[in-house]
């Protein structure tokens, strides 16, 4: 609690504005948009890329959210249910100033909102070797880091991947969901060898995420590549392979 509400997770949701948090990070170097998938842009092909895209800043929205599942606003305009307060604690890990950036903003548009979220940094070991895996956080700030070009989202939100004392905490699905639906769309995904069906699959299952509102999409961190102008040859930086599974092709020139 609160987060096991889906009125209160897209109530958060709401009172965001992803693409204001997004341009002060990027905006110097042109990325000025939220996204809008859980999936990477690389495999947009797969992908429902405005599954997320109602989700904009709107506090009328959260105020229909939140009286509806019994919330009232307290005095001081902060959200109040039974004597609790709508008050949350974030962790992320400490010492990454992005991450920072992002809590202060965050922090300032919920306060709006009238929601009070404190921040908790964590040690990454801390938070990904324990505390995500055992459930012991109310919300959290990370990445996922793409591994393969081939789509698939199974190992993150499939119910088999839940930790527990069963899989020694090993399962990736931190946020703990379980839609029967998702699962058998997750599977297909890694399944089927017919990528048409594949992504139908996938782009539903984008839908069904949304709506439940089980995580909320920011930004596509870019990766930037900078090299001299006297290397010649195809330079680029592969997002799985790195900036130098080519350099074999490359020259300077003289």
């Amino acid at each position: 609690p609160p987060f096991n509400d889906v009125n209160f997770r897209k109530a958060v949701a709401y009172a965001i504005d992803r693409d204001a948090i997004v341009k002060r990070l990027f905006g110097a170097i042109g990325v000025e948009k939220a996204s809008q998938s859980l999936n990477p842009p690389i495999q947009s092909r797969f992908t429902d890329v405005n599954a997320w895209a109602g989700y904009t800043r709107d506090l009328k929205k959260v105020e229909e959210l939140m009286t509806a599942a019994g919330w009232t606003k307290g005095t001081d305009g902060i959200w109040t249910k039974g004597g609790q307060r709508a008050r949350f604690e974030i962790k992320s890990t400490a010492g990454n100033k992005r991450r920072e950036l992002t809590e202060q903003i965050l922090q300032e548009q919920l306060k709006q909102a009238g929601f009070e979220m404190v921040i908790n940094n964590q040690k990454a070991g801390d938070l990904f070797g324990d505390q995500l895996p055992k459930g012991n956080y109310e919300l959290s700030l990370y990445a996922q880091v793409l591994t393969s070009l081939d789509p698939g989202l199974c190992n993150l939100f499939c119910s088999k991947n839940i930790p527990s004392q069963a899989n020694n905490f090993s399962g990736q699905n931190w946020q703990r969901v379980s839609i029967s639906e998702l699962d058998q769309l997750l599977e297909k995904v890694d399944t089927s060898l017919d990528d048409d069906e594949r992504a139908a699959a996938e782009k539903r299952a984008d839908r069904i995420m949304a709506e439940r509102m089980i995580s909320l999409p920011l930004d596509p961190l870019p990766n930037i590549l900078l090299w001299s102008k006297r290397i010649v040859g195809p330079v680029g930086d592969n997002p799985i392979l790195g900036p130098f599974h080519n350099m074999n092709l490359w020259g300077l020139k003289s």
